[in-house]
C-alpha cells in the first residue's frame, strides 16, 4: 500500500478477520509525511475449509487530518507450513511458573509440595516484593518480605521472578499527585501505573534490586501491562530507555541475570511494533507477554450471554489464527525473530463473576489446555495467574463473608486458603508433560456425529507414546457426547485432570477438559542367581527381570553393575529378559551393586527397578573363607 498525508502523522495498518474475534493477522504502525512512502507487511491467516479466509485491511490514524491511499493490494500466498510447528525439544521443568497470591504462612498453605514437584519459577507479582513496599520512601529500603518470599520459592526448588515496575511508591512516581488514568488508587495508596518521575530515580531503585539481589534472583522483568495506561502509550521512547538502563545495571552486576522487557499486550501486535520502533527490546533476553484472550466469564458464570467469549478461543488464538508465528513476524522486522516469548502472566478472567457462580470443571480445563498450548505454539516459559486464586468462596462452594468489612471478598482478603481445582489442574498438567516433546495438534472429526472437533497431542518420552486429547466447545448441552478414537489398543488408561484413572477402549468420550492415554504400568522383578551371596570366580551368574502387566510390554532390560551397563540391553521374551554373565569376574573383590532398568516400549514407560542386589566376589579358591 502507498500512503501520504497533509502533516506527519502516526497511521496503523492491519489485516484482520471480517468477523468476531475480529483477530490482526497482520500488523505495520508506520509514520508517514507529505511524501508517498509504500508499505509492505505480513501476516499468517489461518487455512479455511473454503479456500478462502473473509479479511479486511484497515487504516487507523492517530490525529484528524487527511491520508492518501494509492495502490492497495493482499496478494495471498499458500503458506508451505500450514500447521504450527511444535518445539523438537522435551519440555522443561522451568516452562512452568506460577503466581502464588497468599501469604507463605497461611495455615493449610501447601505450595511447597506442588513447586517443588512440577513448578521451576514463580512470578513475584500480587504477593508483595515490589517498589512501593521495598523502598516505600527516598533512601529506605524494607527487604524483609522480599527475602521471605524468595527463600520460600528457592527452598522448594524453583526460581524467583520480579518485576522492576508497575506498583511505585508515591514518592517516585511521575503522576504521584494527578488522577490520571487511575494513576493513583485513593484505596490501597499505590501508584499501580505511573512512569518514575525521572530516569535516575529509576536508576537507582534498579541498582539496589541488582545489589541486594544477587545470588538470590536472576530473572527479572521490567515492566507490568504498561500497556493497561494511557500514562506510556506516549512515552514508549522512555520505557525503552528504561528498559536498556535496567538491562545495563543488572548485567554489570551479574551477566547471568535474566532481564525481560515490559509487558506486552495479546489483542494484537501494534503496541508491540510501536515500542520497538521506540528502541526497545534490543539488548532484553526475552519478551514478555501477558496471553489473555477472549475467555471470559460467561464460561464460567451462565448468566452471562455467549457473545462475550467463545469457548475455543485458546485453541484459535495459539493455533488456528498463528499468534505467535505473526508476533515474530513482527520481531523479525527489528531483527529480533529469535527473541524468546514468555508469558509471565495469563489465566481465566473473573469479570463479573459472583460468589456462587463459578464454575470450576471448565475453567480448569481452560487452564490445563493453556499451558499446552502455550508451549506448542512457542512460549518459552508460562506463568499461570494465579494457583490459589478463588473468588469469594469456601472450599465446599458456599459465599464467603468477610466479617470485618462485611462483604464478599476474594481470597486474598481474609477467605479460607485452598488450592483451587484449577491450580490443582495446572499442576496436573505440568505433571503430564514436562519431559516429554510433545506434537502439534492434530483435529480430528467427531466420531459419534456431532459437529464439534476432537483435539489431540501426541507425547513422546524416548520410545514412550501416550496422547492427550479433549474437544473444546464441547458443552453439556450438547446432544452427542464427541469421542476420541484410541490409536493404539493398548492406550488402556485414562487419567482425568483430578488424577482420577479408569480403564478404557475403543472410541472413548471426550470433553472439554483434557484427559491424558497411557497404557497401563508394568509390574517389574529382579533376580539374580547368586543375590545376596558371595560369588567367586569364574561362577556365571544369571541375571532376571521380569515385566508383567500393562498391555504386553515389549522392549529391552538393561542390567548394570555399580550403576555402568553389563553388556548390551537383553531383549524381553514373554516378559522375561535373562543375562548369564562371567564378567563379573573381573571386578575387584569387594561387595557389588548389581541393578537392572526396564527401557519401555511404545507404550510402556521406562522403568528405574526400585530393587538391587549386594554380591561379593571373590577368588574362588577362597570362596567358603571369603569374609562377609
Amino acid at each position: 500500500i502507498w500512503l501520504r498525508a497533509s502533516a506527519d502523522r502516526e497511521v496503523k495498518l492491519s489485516l484482520r478477520r471480517d468477523s468476531w474475534p475480529l483477530t490482526e493477522y497482520a500488523v505495520a504502525v508506520v509514520k508517514v509525511g507529505t511524501a508517498w512512502k509504500q508499505v509492505t507487511f505480513e501476516g499468517l491467516a489461518p487455512n479455511d475449509p473454503s479456500g478462502q479466509t473473509g479479511a479486511w485491511m484497515t487504516i487507523v490514524v492517530d490525529k484528524p487530518g487527511t491520508v492518501w491511499v494509492d495502490d492497495a493490494s493482499v496478494v495471498s500466498e499458500v503458506d508451505p507450513q500450514n500447521v504450527v510447528t511444535a518445539p523438537a525439544a522435551a519440555v522443561p521443568k522451568d516452562y512452568f511458573g506460577l503466581h502464588v497470591l497468599r501469604d507463605n504462612n497461611a495455615a493449610g498453605h501447601p505450595v511447597g509440595a506442588y513447586v517443588e514437584r512440577n513448578i521451576g519459577l514463580v512470578r513475584l507479582w500480587d504477593s508483595g516484593p515490589v517498589w512501593l513496599n521495598i523502598n516505600p520512601s527516598p533512601g529506605v529500603w524494607n527487604w524483609d518480605l522480599f527475602e521471605e518470599r524468595v527463600a520460600f520459592v528457592r527452598s522448594h526448588g524453583a526460581e524467583p521472578l520480579m518485576v522492576l515496575g508497575g506498583l511505585l511508591p508515591r514518592w517516585a512516581a511521575a503522576e504521584g499527585d494527578r488522577d490520571k488514568c487511575n494513576f493513583y488508587d485513593e484505596v490501597n495508596k499505590t501508584n499501580t501505573s505511573s512512569p518514575p518521575s525521572d530516569i535516575e530515580t529509576w536508576k537507582t531503585w534498579v541498582r539496589g534490586v541488582a545489589a541486594h539481589a544477587k545470588g538470590k534472583v536472576r530473572y527479572f522483568e521490567v515492566w507490568n501491562e504498561p500497556y493497561m495506561c494511557d500514562g506510556f502509550k506516549d512515552r514508549l521512547p522512555f520505557l525503552a530507555q528504561m528498559e536498556a538502563e535496567a538491562i545495563a545495571i543488572l548485567k554489570a552486576a551479574d551477566p547471568n541475570n535474566v532481564v525481560l522487557t515490559p509487558t506486552m499486550p495479546p489483542w494484537g501486535n501494534d503496541y508491540v511494533d510501536r515500542y520497538l520502533a521506540a528502541g526497545g527490546g534490543k539488548y532484553a533476553d526475552g519478551l514478555a507477554v501477558h496471553l489473555y484472550d477472549n475467555y471470559l466469564a460467561n464460561h464460567l458464570d451462565t448468566t452471562h450471554p455467549y457473545e462475550v467469549g467463545y469457548r475455543d478461543s485458546l485453541e484459535t488464538l495459539l493455533i488456528r489464527d498463528r499468534y505467535m508465528d505473526n508476533l515474530k513476524l513482527v520481531l523479525g522486522r527489528y531483527g529480533l525473530a529469535n527473541l524468546p516469548v514468555w508469558d509471565t502472566e495469563s489465566g481465566y478472567s473473573m469479570r463479573d463473576v459472583q460468589c456462587g457462580t463459578q464454575q470450576e470443571p471448565k475453567a480448569l480445563a481452560y487452564v490445563a489446555r493453556r499451558n499446552l498450548l502455550n508451549w506448542i505454539a512457542g512460549v518459552k516459559h508460562s506463568f499461570y495467574y494465579g494457583w490459589d486464586l478463588h473468588y469469594a468462596r469456601n472450599q465446599d462452594g458456599t459465599c464467603y463473608t468477610n466479617a470485618a468489612l462485611g462483604r464478599e471478598t476474594v481470597n486474598e482478603g481474609g477467605g479460607p486458603y485452598f488450592v483451587t481445582p484449577s491450580g490443582a489442574a495446572y499442576e496436573q498438567m505440568a505433571r503430564w508433560i514436562t519431559g516429554a516433546v510433545v506434537s502439534a495438534p492434530q483435529v480430528l472429526p467427531n466420531n459419534n456425529g456431532g459437529t464439534t472437533q476432537v483435539w489431540a497431542v501426541k507425547l513422546k518420552r524416548g520410545p514412550t507414546t501416550s496422547y492427550i486429547a479433549w474437544n473444546p466447545n464441547w458443552t453439556s448441552t450438547d446432544n452427542k457426547l464427541p469421542t476420541y478414537p484410541l490409536p493404539s489398543a493398548k492406550l488402556q488408561r485414562r487419567t482425568d485432570l483430578a488424577g482420577a484413572v479408569t480403564t478404557v477402549s475403543g472410541n472413548v468420550a471426550v470433553t472439554a477438559s483434557p484427559v491424558l492415554f497411557t497404557a497401563p504400568p508394568t509390574s517389574n522383578t529382579f533376580t539374580s542367581q547368586y543375590g545376596g551371596l558371595r560369588q567367586g570366580w569364574n561362577y556365571a551368574n544369571t541375571l532376571t527381570v521380569t515385566v508383567t502387566g500393562g498391555a504386553g510390554p515389549t522392549g529391552y532390560v538393561q542390567f548394570q553393575i555399580d550403576g555402568i551397563d553389563l553388556g548390551a540391553p537383553v531383549a524381553l521374551a514373554n516378559g522375561v529378559a535373562k543375562l548369564t554373565t562371567r564378567d563379573i569376574d573381573d571386578y575387584p573383590v569387594a561387595w557389588h551393586t548389581l541393578s537392572a532398568n526396564y527401557l519401555g516400549d511404545e507404550y510402556h514407560a521406562a522403568v528405574k527397578l526400585p530393587v538391587t542386589k549386594q554380591i561379593r566376589v571373590c577368588p574362588s579358591s577362597l570362596l567358603e573363607s571369603c569374609p562377609q
